[in-house]
């Protein structure tokens, strides 16, 4: 791993420490007495998730569940989330923070590892970052711009200076330096390096510098060399020609066609490997972007079932006829659920209950929640009221406000407004002009459907359309393109959606010119091969 990914990877992994070191906050101490049910709800509000969980089941359970709780459970879920967030770290920091840790766990009492959350990975944390800054300087050449400002970084010698240059500093330096050298490279290369150099600077980002010093500038370096070469053999074939030399002027006409020849497999060879290792970098793009789908599609379908639990317990304990012992059961569950997934309201009445007596969860599930809710609800439209730039969806939800609470959900739910069917229309009737082929049908035939249609359209059914567009455009540059185009498309083809925007964006017009520049060599190339075979045969006559 080169000291730049590792520097960057530092920053990745010690962003990850302060967050875990900072997820441990011990609870405030109330001005006021608090119930042992608010001291539970106070440690499930602050803990991690052990405390979590272990505090959530004393919540909904007997007031002796929450005794055994607070005397005895707590201990046990808040020296395991310890534990966690110590292993965590330990994971993710260097070899300080991870020696550090390591003694924490070693010792394992609560005081030890929140001894070591809180403070005793700092000094180890800093020394982490000390070395990998060292490790970038220890590479970095001399008089360069990064070699300049890992030093002074250095000599600043704070954690907010090492994290500085790390994050961002590290990047900008090693920017300026690579516009600088290949600024140089402009006059001091070869034809074809100076070329290269010269697209690189036109296109002017940090990533087209650093992919032409790190993967295009040896080929050019190459070509040069071989131009330099052919040259030399062919004007070495035309003076052996002219003396006569036959032997002599076959013999640099043949190198001149195997350096040729040479050449062409090297560049093959070069570009198949640039291949594989962006097509296998491609492929962990996508295989990690579905698993972030896979990932939300389940904890979308996971927060379904827990709302559909949610509202059958809440309809049990509001049935006239539910017992008292369900009401606030139930009660308690949903209030539970509410405090991770309602509105700022309906949050404050769920603690109310939560930290409360029995009377004030039933209180909670017979009116409080209600509500709550409809204040929440109210306030949501309220803002699309003064957020909104479209005057009949304003007046709408102004109506909405003025009217039931049945009005509000409605207006929530469908965000209705006398002419929207009108603007989706529209919206879908704006993206024919530039839309490819499955956009265009897609779009008709939501045209064609319902309301409901054009909306799913809308929420959905365009960016699934618009991808398979992306993916036809890059399928089409293969044929036409040049070897390095066919390259980068199958590369994006590998990779997410997001690769084949890239790649008709930023890949296709860089591996243009690349293949531009390989065409005009290869023809140089030849002409002087053929210059020189057509001296030999000159010769022999």
């Amino acid at each position: 791993m080169s000291n730049r990914r590792a520097g960057v990877r530092l920053v990745g992994t010690m962003a990850i420490l302060l967050l875990i070191a900072g997820a441990f906050t011990a609870p405030t101490a109330a001005s006021e007495p608090v119930s042992d049910r608010g001291r539970v709800l106070a440690l499930w509000q602050s803990g991690g998730p052990v405390m979590r969980d272990a505090a959530g089941e004393a919540l909904v359970g007997s007031d002796a569940a929450v005794r055994e709780f607070l005397e005895t459970g707590q201990h046990g879920a808040l020296n395991t989330d310890l534990r966690i967030r110590v292993n965590q770290m330990m994971a993710a920091g260097g070899r300080g923070v991870r020696e550090a840790a390591q003694i924490a766990l070693d010792d394992g009492s609560t005081a030890a590892l929140r001894e070591f959350l809180e403070t005793g990975h700092r000094e180890p944390r800093l020394h982490d970052l000390r070395v990998a800054i060292f490790q970038i300087l220890a590479t970095a050449p001399e008089g360069s711009r990064l070699r300049e400002v890992a030093g002074m970084t250095l000599d600043a010698n704070t954690e907010e200076a090492f994290e500085r240059f790390l994050e961002t500093g590290q990047h900008e330096a090693r920017e300026t330096d690579n516009r600088i050298r290949t600024a140089q490279l402009l006059s001091g290369g070869g034809t074809r390096v100076s070329k290269a150099a010269n697209a690189a600077l036109d296109e002017g980002t940090a990533a087209a510098l650093r992919e032409f010093l790190e993967s295009w500038l040896p080929v050019a370096q190459a070509w040069d060399e071989e131009a330099r070469t052919v040259a030399d053999l062919a004007e070495r074939a035309k003076q052996a020609a002219a003396r006569n030399d036959t032997a002599a002027a076959r013999a640099a006409a043949a190198e001149a066609r195997r350096t040729e020849q040479a050449a062409r497999e090297a560049y093959g060879e070069g570009l198949s490997e640039r291949e594989r290792k962006g097509r296998a970098e491609s492929t962990q793009r996508k295989v990690a972007h579905e698993e972030a789908e896979e990932d939300r599609a389940q904890e979308a379908e996971e927060a379904a079932a827990r709302q559909a639990e949610a509202d059958r317990l809440l309809a049990e304990a509001a049935a006239p006829d539910a017992d008292r012992e369900t009401v606030v059961g139930n009660g308690r569950r949903v209030a539970l659920h509410v405090l991770s997934t309602g509105g700022p309201q309906a949050q404050t009445a769920a603690e109310t209950a939560l930290a409360g007596t029995a009377d004030q969860v039933v209180a909670f599930v017979r009116t409080d929640l209600a509500a709550a809710q409809e204040r929440d609800d109210r306030e949501r439209v309220s803002r699309i009221a003064a957020e909104t730039d479209i005057p009949a969806e304003r007046a709408a939800a102004e109506a909405a406000l003025a009217g039931s609470y049945a009005e509000v959900k409605e207006f929530l739910r469908t965000r209705w407004y006398e002419g929207k069917d009108h603007d989706v229309r529209i919206a879908i009737l704006r993206m024919l002009p530039d839309a490819g082929p499955a956009l265009r049908d897609d779009a008709n035939e939501a045209l064609d459907g319902s309301y409901q249609d054009q909306l799913e359209f809308l929420e959905t059914g365009q960016y699934v359309a618009r991808e398979h567009d992306l993916r036809i455009r890059v399928l089409q540059t293969i044929s036409p393109g040049g070897p390095e185009v066919e390259a980068a498309a199958q590369i994006a083809l590998d990779g997410p959606p997001a690769a084949l925007r890239e790649f008709l964006d930023i890949h296709q017009p860089r591996a243009e010119i690349r293949d531009n520049a390989a065409t005009a060599h290869v023809a140089e190339v030849r002409r002087l091969v053929a210059e020189a075979e057509e001296a030999a045969q000159r010769s022999g006559q």
